[in-house]
């Protein structure tokens, strides 16, 4: 349930404020276009774990993990769960600054029409080549002496987006950023089935956009963190398995 709020609350989000990034609302462009589905995709992916509800996966495969309590002596009960609420809140505060800086990080990249970084243009070139049919995978021996190393998966998706955003670094650099808070809220989700608990699911999701290397490389138009989204994935699947 939590995946279906976040994508449609998203799509809320950008319909009330306007376009990110900037002032007023200039009307549904490619770009708004593209944020609006993707959080339509996001809450698509949380539809198939409606089944699950709020029980953790783990609660028939192993004993159900419990909080430590925030309290021993009898007295001090009220000023010591105040206290943990407290700490808990300004720990989720921290992260979320954390995060703050990495939207705005992301929406300033959006803007540049360079490369930030020197795979980029290799990654674009990728998806635009198999927007045309060509293969990327050549001997770098002969005209045009270009190769790629990078499985296709990337840009295959970045393709699908060029109709919309045009064959532009703004294509990848969009698909990866809105991988990395697909990423995030997989891992809270899943830490969420394995414990029932909030505050560390939450913490563990936005820990993961804390990352230096997710705060480097999350909104370039480059595949690394889709790449860990995959493997997220298969984590998330296999925590729910029976074996």
């Amino acid at each position: 349930m939590g995946i279906i709020a976040l994508g449609l609350g998203g799509d809320l989000a950008l319909l009330i404020l306007g376009r990110l990034g900037a002032g007023a609302w200039g009307g549904i462009g490619p770009f708004e276009r593209t944020l609006l589905l993707a959080g339509f995709l996001a809450a698509l992916t949380g539809v198939p774990l409606l089944r699950l509800g709020n029980v953790p996966a783990a609660e028939q495969k192993e004993p159900r993990y419990q909080a430590a309590p925030f309290f021993s002596v009898a007295g001090n009960q009220t000023a010591q769960v105040w206290v943990a609420r407290v700490l808990m809140a300004l720990a989720i505060l921290a992260f979320l600054a954390y995060l703050g800086v990495y939207v705005a990080y992301a929406v300033d990249l959006f803007r540049w029409p360079y490369d930030y970084d020197q795979g980029e243009s290799f990654e674009l070139y990728d998806s635009v080549l198999h927007s045309q049919g060509e293969w990327p995978y050549r001997d770098g021996q002969s005209y045009p002496f270009y190769s790629s190393n990078y499985p296709p998966f990337f840009h295959i998706l970045t393709m699908l987006l060029f109709p919309i955003l045009g064959k532009r670094l703004l294509a990848g650099r969009l698909l990866a950023f809105v991988i990395t808070l697909l990423t995030a809220a997989l891992i809270g989700w899943t830490v969420h089935r394995r414990t029932g608990e909030v505050f560390v699911p939450i913490l563990c999701a936005l820990g993961y956009t804390a990352s230096n290397f997710v705060y480097h490389v999350g909104p370039l138009c480059r595949q690394q963190l889709t790449m860990v989204f995959l493997e997220t994935l298969a984590v998330f699947f296999i925590a729910d398995s029976d074996d």
